[in-house]
């Protein structure tokens, strides 16, 4: 039997976050060398996890894929990719875009 196209919708909605948070587990996996970590704090919770574009090019990348976003593109590609990536936590991710391109756990590190 045929599905209508109100299942049809459903069905994709359901399937669209599932379908997220593999490719973005994937993505981490790959980009993390397998640590599932923050590269500054060692932060392990997946849903904290995020990838972060190292030369603060993120959105450039984002314009070249003419707006889609990054994550299913990069599966897409077998994570094939010109620009440096790496994965932080957010608050890692957020830190150094506001902190001058630091992450205060950087400066504790560093002793300053």
């Amino acid at each position: 039997m045929r599905m209508s196209n109100k299942e049809l919708g459903l069905a994709f909605f359901e399937a669209s976050p599932k379908k997220e948070t593999e490719n973005h587990r994937k993505c981490i996996e790959h980009f993390s060398k397998g640590t599932n970590t923050c590269n500054c704090c060692g932060e392990d919770q997946m849903g904290f996890l995020t990838l972060s574009h190292v030369n603060h090019d993120g959105w450039i990348h984002k314009r070249m894929l003419g707006g889609d976003h990054i994550i299913p593109r990069l599966v897409k590609d077998n994570f094939k990719t010109e620009y440096e990536i790496i994965v932080e936590c957010y608050n890692c991710n957020l830190s150094r875009r506001y902190n001058g391109g630091k992450c205060p756990h950087e400066e504790t590190s560093h002793g300053t």
